[in-house]
């Protein structure tokens, strides 16, 4: 299925000023608008939006752009726009236009005008040029508004921006408004632009509109709109991460997600898979890549090393990481921060970078050869180590990352740290990371004392996250473990398990037995609290079932468990289960008088 093309979304402010700059315009009020922001935010689409609505207003609509592969051509982004335009009219109509402007002829080929003489300054020769041009858009402005639309200008040559800059300091009178796009992160790599714009904006020669990226619920309507319905809340959420609110980023992720058959529309609506990760698209890769190939040695590897960090590096911590000086490490971060590659953050006295958008991060990670990103991991798990030893998350990320650099019982204690803190805050995917990769240490014949209890941890995330065949295949295993181990609180604790999961999934006779045997692991064994955790299970069982003789049973047996481990958890649960049996039965007074004997 096709994406559809949406309507300019999140962008009516400046829809409005564009509008504003318009009606100016056609008073006879020229200017000059500047479209600022980062790449992929939208300026070519918003450009796009402001030539059809002059266009559809009467308005005379010249269109030109700059590339990449052009920089080294002298004016291309002008001579496309004003050439494009002439060569589109009669021989008649050309030719009165171009009359008397021989010099005209140096920036668009083909007209027919007279060669002009030599004057022997180059200088000179180029000032005629430029008046050559002014009097073209001039003479155009007198039969209509002119929209003069320059995308990309961050690739213009010098020369380009030099006649912009010229033409821009002589339309206020005219009905002229020109329209230029830009990248503030591509500005840093070219001279003339930074020139162009110090001198617009100390001559109040331009009114810039920034655009920001789109809010999360911009987001969503962008893509509703693409897919033509709901999008599932599962792709917003992965695209709201990634994409970061870039239309650019978000469109593209969207096709290679549909191109990977990863997002189908099936019985009238989208469906997402489960894991629905698909790499950087090449056309994004390409469009960072070229950024962060731009860059010095030093500056790179600072970049890469914030991108191998994940997270906001502070100062102190990136310095140790890198190995510079403070004042070579200020010199890579400005470099970074003109170029729109890291961002700084400043809280009290404590200093920050990151990677300014998730999609650079991505890639610049993806690009650094698995081996210097292990080495990255490694350097960056030991400094923290040395700085932050609380900081398990962190720490577990950059032991996974490092691999065989470092210390595996050291990288099994950081995992099982970050698994138990991201246990205790409910963290459930971060646990079923985190105690995988505990898991995958023990496998390979380290602490495997610890096996059963892991597998029984790692099930306990997956259940919470709604992955209930891999936890019912771990707490299996963990079964047998604790089975060959004689361990019968644990082949107990792993029956109890497996039996609420297989209930969920609706195999309730799989479920009974699996009480069963957990109960009969206990015989002949001194009561404990998960025997009696496993009571209260069958209790729970037996009252789904509405089997009130089961019900009785397993509440008597709770109660006198309860009574011998002195456990008012275990007393208050088969009290409950006898008030809800006595409820049934109609004895509410007697219920009661015996609950609150048992809760005293």
């Amino acid at each position: 299925m096709e994406l559809r093309r949406p309507a300019l979304i999140g962008r009516d402010d400046e829809v409005r000023r564009i509008e504003a700059a318009l009606a100016r315009a056609s008073e006879g009020r020229g200017g000059t608008l500047l479209l600022a922001g980062e790449t992929g935010v939208g300026k070519t689409r918003l450009m796009r939006e402001a030539t059809e609505l002059a266009r559809r207003r009467g308005y005379r609509v010249l269109d030109g752009r700059a590339y990449p592969v052009e920089q080294g051509l002298a004016y291309a982004p002008l001579s496309d726009a004003l050439g494009s335009y002439l060569r589109g009219l009669d021989a008649r109509r050309q030719a009165s236009l171009v009359a008397g402007l021989p010099h005209l002829g140096r920036l668009i080929g083909g007209l027919p005008t007279k060669t002009p003489e030599a004057l022997g300054e180059p200088e000179l020769e180029k000032t005629r040029m430029f008046e050559a041009v002014a009097l073209l858009v001039a003479r155009l402005a007198r039969e209509a508004l002119v929209v003069l639309c320059l995308d990309d200008v961050h690739w213009a040559d010098p020369a380009s921006l030099e006649l912009i800059h010229y033409l821009a300091r002589g339309i206020a009178a005219q009905r002229v408004l020109i329209l230029a796009a830009y990248s503030p992160d591509e500005a840093g790599s070219n001279h003339g632009l930074g020139a162009f714009l110090s001198s617009a904006q100390r001559n109040a020669l331009a009114e810039q509109v920034v655009l920001s990226r789109l809010r999360p619920p911009e987001v969503a309507a962008l893509v509703a709109e693409m897919l033509g319905g709901e999008p599932p809340r599962r792709l917003l959420l992965d695209l709201e991460k990634r994409a970061a609110g870039t239309p650019l980023f978000a469109e593209l992720l969207l096709r290679g997600l549909l191109d990977a058959g990863q997002l189908r529309y099936l019985d009238g609506r989208w469906v997402v898979e489960t894991d629905s990760a698909v790499p950087p698209p090449p056309g994004v890769q390409d469009l960072i890549l070229r950024r962060v190939e731009r860059l010095e040695t030093i500056a790179r590897r600072v970049l890469e090393t914030i991108a191998v960090s994940g997270e906001p590096i502070s100062e102190s911590l990136l310095r140790e990481a890198v190995d510079l000086d403070e004042e070579a490490l200020v010199s890579a971060v400005d470099r970074l921060q003109t170029a729109g590659l890291a961002d700084e953050e400043q809280v009290g006295r404590k200093v920050t970078y990151r990677v300014s958008h998730p999609m650079i991060q991505e890639v610049v990670y993806q690009s650094v050869p698995p081996g210097s990103r292990r080495r990255a991991h490694a350097t960056l798990a030991l400094a923290i180590e040395r700085g932050q030893p609380t900081a398990v998350e962190e720490l577990a990320r950059h032991y996974r990352g490092a691999g065989p650099l470092l210390d595996p019982d050291d990288a099994l204690r950081v995992a099982i740290g970050a698994g138990e803190r991201a246990r205790e805050l409910h963290a459930n995917d971060a646990a079923a990371r985190h105690f995988g990769a505990a898991l995958a240490i023990v496998r390979e014949g380290r602490r495997t004392d610890l096996l059963a209890w892991l597998l029984e941890r790692l099930g306990e995330a997956w259940e919470q996250v709604g992955e209930g065949s891999a936890a019912i295949s771990v707490w299996t295993e963990a079964r047998n473990e604790y089975e060959r181990a004689g361990d019968a609180e644990g082949v107990g604790r792993a029956h109890r398990f497996l039996a609420m999961a297989e209930w969920d999934r609706g195999h309730f006779d799989v479920a009974q037995s699996h009480l069963s045997a957990g109960l009969a692991a206990f015989a002949g064994r001194e009561p404990s609290q998960e025997l009696a955790d496993l009571l209260h299970a069958r209790l729970v069982v037996a009252s789904r079932l509405g089997d009130s003789g089961a019900v009785a049973e397993a509440a008597a047996q709770l109660e006198a468990l309860a009574a011998q481990l002195h456990s008012t958890r275990a007393a208050i649960e088969a009290g409950l289960a006898a008030e809800v049996l006595a409820m049934r039965a109609g004895g509410n007074a007697a219920v009661r008088d015996r609950v609150l004997r048992i809760v005293a």
